[in-house]
């Protein structure tokens, strides 16, 4: 009996059983309910952190995206003369001027920019002018069309073609012949921009290409073979005929007093400058960089054919090749010493092969000298 009673379980303890299951199943029921929460936490759990990182670098690159297009935006749609820009900067005293040109009339930033792909050289190193005697003294002013006012070209406009790095070196090389010989002559670029199978045309180029170019083939006059501009690369059929006029030797000259020199000795010489937005509109007065002006890529081929001072500062005087409506009847001032345009630096001269010299005497008659050249440049190289 006593067994019986120890394997069957009372009826006290059997009703409580009974009334356990009922929470037992309810707590299983809210495990089961945690499990399921903390599997669909589980993902977020695990890549919270990529999905943070991801998040960020989204939103960077959505940044970027954003001042890119707004950038690239601007340049297509802000006109180079823009009046108000133009107020603001001349009612601030900065030493020039700015003003609208026909050049530029209805250019926006963008349509300028393919403008300025000039340079001076391709080439590794290129030769050294020779020095000037350094006893000479230099005025405090010089204007080449002051000393040689029937050798000064008419400005020239490249018109809508990235042509200065031939326009100005062939406007250099009249020049100097004419104050060489006494003979005025206004020579072309358009045989070698339609001619020579290396140019480029329009789409820009090196000064010292054409260069070699003009020792090699000879230059045209204008009258011959006008400037065209087009950005079709021809050659005019007639060009053959054409007298030419062709470089001895070209050089490379530095530091502000022996360009004078240089200037001074042999005539105007060819600076490539980077072009900052407000000299598209450069007016009057001495130019120079301001700090936060935007400023293209590339460079832009400009005379330099004097100096003069003004209220204590010096300047170039330079002629510039987007007709006469630009600056002073297409001349501007540029500050010397202006680190940032490179004018002090390097500029190059080219030397006219001349085989005779016509000297006009006081009482006017002609008398022809033959003359033996010699080269205007040192053999050393200068790094370019």
């Amino acid at each position: 009996m006593s067994e019986q009673r120890a394997s069957s379980p009372s009826p006290a303890r059997r009703s409580a059983s009974q009334e356990q299951d009922p929470k037992i199943a309810q707590g299983q029921k809210n495990a089961q309910k945690a499990m399921q929460k903390r599997k669909k936490r589980s993902f977020l759990d695990k890549y919270a952190y990529h999905l943070v990182i991801g998040g960020f670098l989204l939103l960077c690159a959505s940044a970027l995206f954003s001042i890119f297009f707004s950038k690239s935006k601007k340049i297509h749609l802000t006109p180079v003369i823009d009046e108000e820009d133009i107020t603001a900067h001349n009612s601030e005293n900065l030493g020039f001027t700015l003003g609208p040109n026909a050049y530029f009339e209805g250019y926006k930033l963008s349509d300028a920019k393919p403008l300025f792909n000039n340079q001076f050289s391709f080439k590794s190193s290129l030769l050294r002018c020779a020095s000037s005697e350094e006893s000479t003294i230099i005025e405090d002013s010089y204007d080449f069309r002051e000393k040689f006012p029937d050798c000064v070209n008419p400005i020239h406009n490249q018109g809508n073609c990235s042509s200065s790095y031939a326009v100005t070196p062939a406007s250099v090389l009249s020049n100097r012949y004419c104050a060489l010989t006494g003979k005025f002559v206004d020579l072309s670029p358009q045989t070698y921009l339609g001619c020579e199978p290396t140019s480029k045309n329009c789409e820009g180029g090196a000064v010292a290409n054409f260069l070699d170019y003009a020792k090699k083939e000879g230059i045209p006059e204008l009258s011959c073979t006008p400037y065209t501009g087009d950005k079709n690369k021809t050659c005019p059929e007639d060009s053959a005929a054409c007298l030419k006029y062709n470089a001895l030797e070209y050089c490379v000259s530095s530091t502000a007093e022996t360009i004078k020199r240089e200037i001074l000795k042999n005539g105007p010489v060819v600076a490539v400058i980077p072009v900052y937005r407000d000299f598209l509109i450069y007016k009057d007065g001495i130019y120079r960089v301001i700090e936060g002006t935007s400023r293209f890529q590339g460079g832009h081929a400009i005379k330099v054919l004097g100096w003069g001072q003004e209220e204590g500062r010096e300047y170039w005087i330079i002629e510039n090749t987007w007709g006469d409506s630009w600056g002073v009847n297409g001349y501007g001032k540029v500050a010397i010493g202006e680190n940032d345009l490179y004018i002090d630096n390097f500029v190059m001269a080219v030397t006219p092969r001349v085989d005779k010299v016509e000297t006009v005497s006081v009482d006017g008659s002609t008398t022809t000298t033959k003359t033996s050249q010699d080269s205007n440049v040192e053999t050393e190289n200068l790094d370019n």
